[in-house]
């Protein structure tokens, strides 16, 4: 009965949220006609090389992760598991992110509980550079109703900087395990560690602006000066995405933010282009970046198998000679 509920209320929201995107198309639909795009394809082709440059930071954070935590596997192993796992979130409820981490890591005989860690570790430090950069970003947008609000982002701002003090994170961690129904942790991080590894996901995040700012301007030319607001903006809409565990890859709740939030700085017409070619863009990249380290993989002979099978396949090779 639980279960009836809870997938109801999940279509319900669905239903909503398109239902918002629908009718916001639909009463634009004439100027959509009317509206002549030019794609500017040097800067679709610079938002694109950015894209992946953030993805391979992602990596190289996740890298520095694992090795903190005592789980490192060689870089172009470690790239494979890694982003093979990205393709888990497209699917409902998000699991299949982790656990196919969990899966991969397993094949190198690495500690579930310490993947299952690394991988929280990585969600929060990218939610909390998300946040510190996405309440920052309010200080650079002229936006009437959000004057009277300015203040209280500094306390929001010391809020996320105590989130990652280790008995609050420790509390964060399990709200999460039991999200993800996985063990709970009981493994901490020091202070001045946690603060590098957010400051490094700031960094991506910020490179992922520049690649999302490209992406914009390949349709309209925004000044420069909305650069923090769109890169604030995209990270709302990635967080609240995150959190609706009943949509694969927040589809249709990443869009909406994305609408509401464009609509301020662009035209309707390009607001909702934006926010629907958008998710194309951002699929298209992980994508390709995917099957890019998957080539990779092949030409370099990289096969992620159990170490055991491993050299029963040497022994057999040298046994044949």
């Amino acid at each position: 009965m639980r279960s009836l509920i809870r997938k109801s209320l999940q279509v319900m929201i669905l239903a909503v949220i398109f239902f918002y995107i629908g009718r916001f198309v639909v009463k634009n639909y004439h100027d959509l006609k009317q509206y002549e795009f030019h794609i500017h394809t040097v800067r679709l082709s610079i938002s694109l090389l950015g894209f992946w440059v953030y993805l391979f930071g992602k990596l190289l954070n996740w890298q520095r992760i694992t090795k903190e935590i005592g789980v490192q596997i060689p870089l172009d192993r470690a790239a494979v598991a890694w982003s093979y796992s990205m393709l888990g979130k497209y699917f409902p409820g998000k699991v299949f992110f982790l656990l196919g981490r969990i899966y991969f890591y397993g094949l190198e005989k690495q500690s579930k509980k310490r993947i299952t860690f690394c991988f929280l570790l990585e969600s929060i430090c990218s939610i909390m550079a998300a946040l510190i950069i996405l309440i920052i970003s309010m200080f650079f947008i002229e936006i009437r109703f959000l004057e009277a609000y300015r203040p209280w982002l500094i306390f929001c701002l010391g809020v996320v900087f105590l989130g990652g003090y280790p008995p609050v994170l420790r509390v964060v961690m399990n709200f999460l395990s039991d999200l993800f129904h996985r063990p709970r942790i009981v493994q901490t991080l020091k202070y001045s560690v946690f603060l590098k590894l957010v400051g490094r996901y700031c960094v991506t995040w910020l490179i992922f602006g520049v690649a999302f700012f490209y992406f914009v301007r390949a349709f309209y030319p925004v000044p420069v000066s909305v650069f923090l607001f769109l890169t604030g903006l995209y990270q709302l809409a990635a967080l609240v995405g995150i959190f609706s565990l009943f949509a694969p890859a927040g589809i249709g709740v990443r869009e909406g933010i994305l609408l509401i939030g464009l609509k301020h700085v662009l035209p309707d017409t390009v607001s909702v282009l934006i926010a629907i070619t958008g998710r194309l863009w951002y699929t298209a990249g992980e994508l390709l970046f995917v099957g890019s380290v998957a080539g990779f993989a092949r030409l370099r002979g990289i096969r992620l198998v159990h170490r055991q099978e491993l050299s029963r396949d040497e022994e057999t090779g040298s046994s044949s000679h």
